[in-house]
């Protein structure tokens, strides 16, 4: 018996409404998705030549879909204008004369905010002969590309502290213990940097500690400025990855790890420096921690323009670099330049946000099922003037942030009226 996969994935939310042939049956409003059949060519039966799949709903119009799997390569087909609700699934596969040789059919539903496995199997039409087993997958895991909305009483952190003379930025937050616990950088004089920490009941009114938790060494590769980018807790103990400049002026990433999150012990020499062709300096995205494996996502100013980076550890501390960007700016309303990186995984998938950096204005999002290859959305997300009242004139920090069922990015940029850094958070549920 051989297999043919077939996956079908529901996703970016609209809103329509099903109808007939000639007019709309109702005037509710559903969700709508689209439906992916993939299969491995190489297990197909030698004597299918096209896959047919057909989705059945009362009220709406039939949709189909045929697969060449002599021609087409990729041998994928996306069925899109999907509505949510119960569907009839039936998928013929035929050989070369048209005939039919194996056949399936199965009722399947989509709902929204979770995922189905269903399993079909397609026996042949003639006796004696196997069947090939089909795996369904309705999932509902929707892009978080539209819904955000900023706190509606504007940023929830300024500097109020010393060491915060330009403000407050690149935020970090966990949720640990019952309280939200936030790692920040004071913006200081000269470009100085220390690293702060502020506790919350609500993610919105902060607490701060008065001194620093984290400030430059004083001689070594971070003896000018530490700004903070991301922590990461593993078996207890947490590890902060953090971009610093030294007397040179030379730019590094470098590792702290603490108990408590409050003192911390410093690496003596960085665990990623700008070594390949396109990087230049290198500074601090984030880091996931996936299947025992580190995902450290940064961003490089190279000779022409910002571009992120991927480097991958097994201990968190040597990291091998991908030779070349994994994402680079290639939409318009990217510009030139695109920064700041901030990965979740959700249910499997790697999420991305990042902010364009010529003119800061925007964030973008991207998924991907491995960390490496990804894919963006056609448009930005959210924007500086959809900030309350327009407080925010650019961003240069976010961080990607899920609790529950509710997406959160924290961001940092400064006001219209000036170089001052603040904080702010933007919010969506799923």
């Amino acid at each position: 018996m051989k297999n043919i996969w077939l996956v079908l994935v529901a996703f970016s939310l609209i809103f329509v409404s099903c109808k007939d042939e000639t007019s709309v049956v109702s005037s509710n409003l559903q969700a709508k998705g689209s439906v992916k059949l993939s299969l491995d060519k190489n297990t197909t039966p030698s004597n299918v030549a096209q896959v047919k799949v057909s989705l059945t709903k009362e009220g709406c119009i039939p949709i189909t879909g045929i697969m060449n799997i002599v021609s087409d390569s990729t041998a994928s087909l996306t069925l899109n204008e999907i509505a949510a609700g119960s569907w009839h699934v039936k998928v013929d596969a035929y050989n070369n004369q048209q005939v039919v040789v194996y056949s399936g059919e199965t009722d399947a539903n989509i709902v929204s905010d979770q995922i189905t496995q269903l399993n079909l199997t397609l026996y042949s039409t003639n006796s004696g002969l196997g069947g090939i087993a089909i795996s369904v997958t309705w999932s509902n895991s929707v892009l978080p590309t539209t819904g955000w909305t900023d706190n509606s009483f504007g940023p929830v952190m300024t500097g109020t502290l010393s060491y915060e003379y330009a403000g407050v930025a690149h935020p970090f937050v966990l949720f640990e213990d019952g309280i939200y616990k936030m790692w920040y950088t004071s913006v200081g004089q000269s470009a100085s940097g220390r690293i702060f920490y502020a506790t919350s009941p609500d993610g919105i009114n902060w607490t701060k500690r008065a001194t620093p938790v984290f400030s430059p060494s004083y001689s070594g590769f971070d003896n000018q400025a530490v700004t903070l980018s991301k922590i990461i807790k593993i078996n207890g103990t947490y590890k902060m990855y953090y971009t610093s400049r030294g007397s040179l002026s030379s730019v590094a990433i470098g590792l702290a790890t603490s108990s408590d999150g409050i003192n911390w012990t410093r690496r003596n020499t960085p665990v990623l420096t700008g070594t390949l062709p396109w990087e230049g300096d290198v500074f601090t995205g984030d880091i996931v921690y996936y299947n025992e494996k580190y995902f450290l996502y940064y961003y490089a100013d190279g000779y022409n323009g910002i571009k992120i980076g991927l480097a991958t550890s097994t201990d968190g501390i040597n990291f091998t670099k991908k030779s070349q960007p994994i994402i680079v700016p290639s939409l318009s309303w990217e510009t030139n330049s695109i920064t700041s990186p901030s990965v979740i995984i959700d249910n499997g998938v790697f999420k991305m946000v990042y902010i364009t950096f010529d003119n800061g204005k925007k964030i973008g999002y991207a998924e991907s099922n491995d960390g490496v290859v990804w894919t963006k959305n056609t448009e930005p997300i959210f924007s500086a003037e959809m900030t309350s009242n327009s407080w925010l004139r650019k961003f240069n920090t976010i961080q990607w942030f899920k609790k529950d069922s509710v997406y959160q990015i924290y961001y940092s940029g400064v006001i219209h009226s000036g170089d001052y850094y603040k904080i702010g958070v933007i919010t969506k549920t799923n």
